[in-house]
């Protein structure tokens, strides 16, 4: 197998428009700090791969110079040489999908335009709850649509039940899902196409939003 950094335009072409990309304005803000997104795809021994296979990497940036990107991976769903976090990693500006700018406090700012691109999509939820032993309790599936977005509280998920689930104001949690049928483990229900998943971790006893002490936190 060898990794290849996926030009973004080029994905999403080949994907029919599926994925988001941010506006030139936006990369164009790109700085120190930043984190940014790429899409990495392992291509076999003959050249193939599945597009809808690319992993996510995000890269904390160093420093932007001639269109290219210079910085360490932050969090990667890729176990390979140069994309485990940590890692040094340089790529041209072209092939970014995602960006996350940090504000004068340190914290990343939420990202409005990925966000409005969420706004009333079908999206598949995966839930792995744990105690405070960091033993596996319970782990759910559910899907909805995304009925409100708001900058502080978060994600609305509202269910085929009228019941409604809130997720924590990270935009970036939201991936792109891959066309098909899914059934989840608990009901046996099946899901169709959904727009987007959005698997997180819980820790149970916590309270509010936030990575740093609500429990909820990314499971790579």
């Amino acid at each position: 197998m060898r990794t290849i950094v996926i030009n973004a335009r080029a994905l999403n072409d080949a994907l029919n428009g599926t994925l988001y990309l941010p506006s030139d304005e936006l990369l164009a803000s790109v700085r120190e700090g930043s984190v940014v997104k790429v899409r990495v795809l392992e291509v076999d021994e003959d050249g193939g791969a599945n597009p809808w296979s690319a992993k996510s990497v995000w890269i904390e940036v160093g420093e932007v110079h001639d269109g290219t990107v210079i910085g360490g991976v932050w969090n990667s769903s890729l176990d390979a040489a140069g994309f485990r976090q940590g890692d040094g990693i340089q790529v041209a500006v072209d092939k970014i999908f995602d960006v996350n700018i940090r504000g004068e406090n340190g914290r990343l700012l939420f990202n409005m335009e990925r966000a409005e691109r969420l706004q009333g999509k079908l999206v598949l939820v995966g839930l792995s709850i744990f105690d405070r032993d960091d033993e596996l309790v319970e782990q759910t599936q559910f899907a909805g649509r995304i009925q409100t977005i708001q900058v502080n509280a978060g994600f609305e998920i509202v269910r085929s039940d009228g019941s409604s689930y809130w997720l924590p104001p990270e935009p970036r949690s939201f991936e792109e899902a891959a066309p098909g049928e899914y059934r989840l483990r608990s009901t046996g229900e099946v899901i169709v196409n959904p727009d987007f998943v959005s698997t997180w971790c819980i820790t149970q006893g916590a309270h509010g939003f936030g990575p740093s002490h609500s429990g909820f936190h990314h499971p790579n």
